[in-house]
């Protein structure tokens, strides 16, 4: 899909010469000869008028092809209105998609596999088991601070939703890899400590699809600033009032910590 709205895309950037083809046809109608396939005029659209040659197709009447242009550009024009919005859902798609491997990748055990091949099903992504499995939720990733201050990190989306939408209180720091596959990070604490803010944004890049990044910019917000729209896949959200914080997922040892 998302090749095919790219060129289209790139297709509706040319629709404009496809309205001035049709206009300079019609303006010119009377110097196309029969069995023409294509003619020389001068574009009055253009502040130099040069001259620009136009493809006909011999087969049809020039008012026929001069019409065909017309309707080449009305359909890229209505079309060029939905394709915004078809790349935007697109896109999110593919990082719902991107973070459901990061969630894969993250598992430590089979239950929390379950647990993800539930959300594809209510998802609509794969057929519901002809046999029902019992899940008990996982919990999520805890850490804890030099400084006391404890640390959540969501394991798979529906965890992420629960621990921003539901555990967290508001005033909570809420951490998250910018522009990318990750996982929701809660610090919980009103004003944690910027040795803590450090550590927390290290978990995040850690736990994202930048974990082999030497540097990875990392986005930070109190809870009250974390939003998640109508409609949103598991685990997408929205966010304003962000710090972002430049760290590097290599300098921690999770196996150690």
């Amino acid at each position: 899909k998302h090749a095919i709205y790219l060129q289209k895309k790139q297709e509706c950037e040319n629709m404009e010469q496809l309205r001035i083809f049709g206009e300079l046809l019609t303006a010119n109608l009377y110097r196309i000869s029969r069995g023409s396939k294509m003619i020389a005029v001068e574009n009055y659209y253009d502040p130099d008028c040069k001259t620009i040659d136009i493809p006909i197709d011999n087969t049809i009447s020039p008012q026929a092809n001069a019409q065909r242009y017309f309707k080449q550009y009305a359909k890229l024009k209505t079309a060029s209105h939905m394709l915004n919005d078809q790349i935007s859902n697109n896109e999110a798609e593919i990082k719902y998609l991107e973070s459901l491997l990061l969630n894969i990748d993250n598992c430590t055990d089979l239950m929390q596999l379950e647990e993800l091949k539930q959300e594809l099903v209510q998802q609509g992504y794969i057929r519901p088991p002809k046999k029902a499995v019992s899940v008990t939720p996982s919990s999520p990733m805890q850490f804890v601070s030099q400084s006391g201050i404890e640390i959540l990190i969501g394991r798979n989306n529906l965890q992420n939703d629960q621990l921003t939408l539901k555990t967290a209180s508001k005033d909570d720091l809420w951490l998250h890899i910018k522009d990318a596959a990750g996982s929701h990070v809660i610090v919980r604490s009103a004003s944690p400590d910027p040795n803590t803010i450090e550590f927390a944004a290290k978990l995040a890049a850690y736990f994202s699809k930048s974990k082999q990044a030497s540097k990875v910019a990392v986005d930070a917000t109190k809870v009250r600033f974390v939003k998640k729209p109508r409609g949103a896949k598991p685990g997408m959200v929205i966010y304003e009032n962000q710090t972002t914080y430049f760290v590097s997922p290599t300098d921690i040892n999770i196996n150690k910590i």
